[in-house]
């Protein structure tokens, strides 16, 4: 038996929602994949994160490459966590109840470009930090004998190019007219 929210939307709207209208997800595939299937991936790399980050960060292996997938883990668990309230809202227990709705409607309401802005923010970090990842790998078998006297300079210009790069395209974006 649904629990009765149409007081909730009555007097803020003055119109009476059904259970339907206030649900997420419009149909069932929707709700399977939000729902069902991403809170298990939140769980698997919250846990594989965090056993990540034990290892990596182990005083014997702390080398530049194990800090930069430290990093990268790190911008994963941001980017999981910012996006679970969302999929809570598509369970039953928790879209009906007034309690619930409230702290949505307010927390997600309220800050809901931040909490977008921290979620890209967190993904664009992770895609660069595997760009990263993999150019200076790249950097490590081209040049085999000359790592420690070439690494700090190519990885700064790297990150030279790349900052300008990312610098030009945010210019481009924030002054173009859609």
């Amino acid at each position: 038996m649904p629990i009765n929210t149409t007081l909730l939307s009555k007097s803020w709207t003055g119109i009476c929602l059904t259970d339907i209208m206030m649900s997420l997800s419009r149909n069932a595939a929707e709700e399977g994949l939000i729902g069902t299937t991403f809170p298990v991936l939140v769980l698997f790399g919250i846990f594989g994160n965090i056993l990540t980050l034990t290892v990596l960060l182990a005083p014997n292996l702390r080398t530049r490459s194990n800090k930069l997938l430290a990093c990268l883990a790190v911008a994963d668990t941001v980017t999981l966590i910012v996006n679970l309230l969302h999929s809570m809202a598509h369970y039953e227990i928790f879209k009906l109840t007034i309690w619930f709705r409230r702290l949505y409607g307010n927390y997600y309401g309220k800050y809901k470009f931040q909490i977008i802005g921290t979620s890209n923010w967190s993904i664009a970090t992770a895609t660069w930090l595997v760009l990263v990842i993999c150019l200076e790998r790249l950097i490590i078998n081209k040049y085999p004998l000359s790592v420690r006297k070439q690494a700090k300079s190519a990885i700064c210009t790297i990150l030279g190019v790349l900052g300008k790069a990312l610098n030009f395209v945010l210019f481009c974006l924030s002054s173009a007219s859609f």
